[in-house]
Parts: structure tokens; sequence; C-alpha cells
């Protein structure tokens, strides 16, 4: 598996789908649905506000 970092609300749904922010690194960045599943904190976050930062662990496919 691989992750990258995403930024998300704190609180986060048990189960379903939450809309997260990704830097796509060329560009001003894009809001996408993913699986709340999906999501761990990540060292990276301060434990403040209602955003927090998190990894976004996703299956790496080969073709």
């Amino acid at each position: 598996m691989i992750a990258v970092l995403v930024v998300g609300p704190r609180e986060l749904p048990d189960d379903g789908f939450v809309r997260v922010w990704i830097d796509s690194g060329s560009t001003a960045g894009a809001e996408i649905p993913v699986p709340a599943a999906n999501l761990t904190l990540a060292d990276e976050d301060d434990g403040r506000g209602s955003a927090a930062v998190y990894a976004l662990h996703a299956r790496q496919c080969w073709r």
C-alpha cells in the first residue's frame, strides 16, 4: 500500500465516504471523496482546529 497526505474534517464518519483536499503538486489541488476507512491521522497533524492531516492509504494498481 501507498499513502499520501490529505486534509479533511477532524471528525470522521464511522463508515462511508468523506471529502478531503489533496494537493496535486502542479495545480491548486482538488477536493475528492474517499472511504473514511482508508484514512489514518498523520504524524504531521497538530491536533488543533476543525481540519486534520491524514494519511490516505490506497492500493497500488499495476497494469
